[in-house]
């Protein structure tokens, strides 16, 4: 629990804005808390007010280290305070040469004693798709199997280990990508330069009943949010560096996922805001078009979870023809896979005159 929130005074009950500055939580954001966690059953007064006792405040503070600090999604909370582990760290070790780490289910078969697998071979092992256990390898920089002709991947069995650790944090646990990642790095020190991305289900079906809950993300969660909606709409994602971390202006280079007669490059910033009323300006445009100049991208992709000024959109029109501009309305149906709306198509006109009286209908 973070050392900066402050004593709880001693007294019988708190106001939701009491427990706001105790906890260091917005007062909707404990709202919305409340819904989700059926042990939060704050006494309601008249006008509605909410009361809270101490054990909640203790509760809430609890909460708030499993998502903010520990990486949880809301469901992985859930489990892990269902299961009456309120106060107990996960402690559980990872890479040693044992099958019996905790974290194997008991459906997944035994590792034949063999020196290296195929990725075929691991799929099966840990129930993990071969396009997944890809994404893991970039994004936790343990898994490092060896690469021989055709870029073929052969994995060892300490490998096979990590990834049913990795299995049980995403898929059973509810860990986000990010905090599995936070619980296994200190396991090794290399640093990860460029990163193939992925989002936990669990938050993204939050997002989709709340999409407002996209400014309650970190900044890595969204570009997490937003590589897993690229490749939602068949893309194959790359985060470049890390967040805060020198990156020549890019966040994401995307490109077709299948084989295409026409295969593009395409570049993305993402600009994430916890004011759902902060707006970006055209400083932002014009930077990102100079960068997508100086760069062979054939598209680029200026995403926001707020909004852009009018200012921000004429210069897109006008001046960056390469580029796309989505905020806040674009991922709200992002989140619900609606990728062809009318919407997607305003930077296309709807006819092109290619020269006087040649007029070329598009849609």
């Amino acid at each position: 629990m973070s050392d900066s929130l402050p004593p709880i005074p001693a007294k019988r009950f708190f106001t939701i804005g009491e427990v706001s500055e105790l906890c260091g939580v917005k007062p909707h954001v404990l709202r919305y808390w409340e819904q989700e966690f059926t042990q939060l059953n704050p006494v309601k007064r008249h006008g509605n007010h909410r009361y809270y006792q101490h054990h909640e405040i203790l509760l809430i503070r609890r909460v708030r280290e499993l998502l903010y600090e520990q990486g949880f999604t809301i469901t992985g909370a859930k489990n892990r305070l269902d299961g009456g582990e309120v106060f107990t760290p996960i402690t559980a070790a990872v890479g040693a040469e044992s099958d019996d780490v905790g974290t194997k289910p008991d459906n997944l078969p035994p590792i034949p004693a063999k020196r290296s697998f195929t990725i075929g071979e691991v799929s099966e092992l840990c129930g993990v798709k071969p396009h997944v256990l890809r994404y893991w390898e970039q994004e936790f920089t343990q898994l490092k199997p060896v690469k021989r002709r055709g870029n073929r991947r052969y994995y060892q069995h300490h490998e096979i280990l990590l990834i049913r650790r990795v299995r049980d944090l995403l898929y059973e646990q509810g860990f986000t990508i990010s905090g599995a990642r936070t619980l296994l790095e200190g396991i090794v020190a290399e640093p990860l330069h460029v990163e193939l991305i992925g989002i936990g289900k669990t938050i993204g079906d939050q997002l989709r009943k709340e999409p407002s809950l996209v400014h309650q993300l970190t900044p890595e969660q969204f570009e997490e949010l937003i590589c897993d909606r690229l490749f939602a709409m068949g893309f194959e994602p790359r985060r470049v560096g890390a967040i805060n971390r020198k990156d020549g202006g890019v966040d994401v280079l995307f490109w077709p996922r299948m084989t295409s007669a026409f295969p593009f490059l395409g570049a993305a910033q993402v600009k994430h805001h916890r004011n759902p009323n902060s707006k970006e300006g055209p400083a932002t445009v014009r930077e990102f078009s100079g960068t997508l100049a100086g760069h062979p991208f054939n598209a680029g992709l200026l995403v926001t979870n707020t909004s852009f000024s009018p200012d921000a959109e004429w210069f897109a029109r006008e001046h960056a023809k390469l580029m796309k501009l989505r905020d806040f309305n674009d991922i709200r149906r992002w989140l619900l896979d609606n990728f062809t709306d009318e919407a997607e198509w305003r930077e296309i006109p709807s006819s092109i005159e290619l020269c006087p009286g040649v007029v070329v209908k598009i849609r």
